[in-house]
């Protein structure tokens, strides 16, 4: 828990509180319905972010494609070296940062 969020919550409390010692059950009861609702919106908003890093770290690739003598070899992305050659085959997603040394295309970089 953050600073701020324990100085909000302690300003709730005593907002509730003195409301109730007043008589003012009304302001009491928005006080807690502002707190209840902004807790339900972060949880709200927590899981759309997860939802969405989750599908983007579905997108990443497991594996590259080495160009060896023999063709290419499918490798994890552990395996990859400094130096190796890889190829990006259409519409895959480019395993590692590098540099084009043949050949041209798109690269959607977002």
């Amino acid at each position: 828990m953050g600073r701020g969020e324990f100085g909000s919550d302690l300003l709730a409390g005593i907002s509730i509180f003195v409301s109730a010692v007043l008589g003012e059950y009304l302001a009491g009861a928005l006080v807690v319905l502002m707190l209840s609702g902004g807790e339900a919106l972060e949880a709200y908003a927590v899981r759309c972010a997860s939802s969405v890093l989750r599908a983007l770290s579905n997108r990443m690739p497991a594996v590259a494609h080495r160009n060896t003598a023999s063709g290419l070899e499918e490798i994890g992305l552990d395996e990859v070296a400094v130096g190796d050659v890889l190829t990006v085959l259409p519409h895959e997603s480019c395993p590692i940062d590098g540099t084009v040394v043949e050949g041209h295309g798109v690269m959607d970089e977002s």
